[in-house]
């Protein structure tokens, strides 16, 4: 004889929170934030000079 009747009963409940997307969210923004300054240059040690020399132009006398 086979038991079929003995069936286990399982119950599903949804009892997630949105703090879990929250949480998603601002993961994934402090990523993008600290992608977008790596890829500036932010947290390298290497320091850039810039120098610019201008020649004056002649001056000619006045007519």
């Amino acid at each position: 004889m086979t038991d079929k009747n003995n069936k286990e009963t399982v119950v599903v409940s949804n009892t997630s929170t949105p703090m879990g997307w929250i949480v998603g969210i601002v993961l994934a923004a402090a990523l993008i934030f600290v992608g977008y300054l790596a890829y500036n240059g932010y947290f390298s040690n290497q320091e850039s000079v810039s120098i610019e020399l201008e020649v004056p132009e002649e001056l000619t006398p006045s007519e």
